[in-house]
């Protein structure tokens, strides 16, 4: 154990973009099951590959990481509503074997529009101390139409 308390020594950002990337399908980033496998869907009679199910938030340094804060910002275009969602966020600790839920967030329909925002939501105080080479990973339930992207960013974070 410390001595003394440790703090984050090298600032920095994660994010990656999941949901309707694209019409075509096989760039779909979405996941309907809570267990963190990608075993249910399957992609042109295939099944999905761990990129077309998860987008990869953050990997943790050598030393280890904490994540305190992050942003979700819906980010489809002008004019079409988002699902009503649930986002969730898996640990895969020193980034290899099974993923675990560690936070889930539920997001309501809404239509940007040129008056009105978009989804957004800024969890704070999340805590997350990663061991080292962690990663984080984030998926959403539902991927129904083009309003359905999502861009998740760590706000506040950095690797010890």
């Amino acid at each position: 154990m410390a001595t003394s308390a440790q703090f984050v020594s090298i600032p920095r950002n994660g994010g990656c973009k999941i949901g309707y990337i694209s019409s075509d399908v096989t760039t779909h980033i979405y996941n309907a099951l809570r267990d963190g496998t990608n075993s249910l869907r399957t992609v042109n009679g295939q099944p999905a590959t761990e990129a077309q199910s998860f987008g990869l938030l953050y990997t943790a340094g050598a030393n280890g990481a904490r994540i305190d804060s992050i942003s979700i910002k819906g980010a489809g275009p002008i004019g079409v509503a988002t699902s009503t969602n649930v986002l969730r966020f898996y640990e895969q600790v020193g980034g290899v074997g099974s993923k675990r839920l560690i936070y889930e967030i539920a997001l309501n329909t809404n239509t940007p529009s040129a008056t009105g925002l978009g989804v957004t939501s800024d969890p704070t105080s999340l805590g997350w101390i990663l061991e080292a080479n962690s990663k984080i990973w984030v998926t959403q339930h539902t991927c129904a139409n083009s309003g359905d992207v999502f861009d998740c960013i760590v706000k506040f974070g950095g690797d010890f």
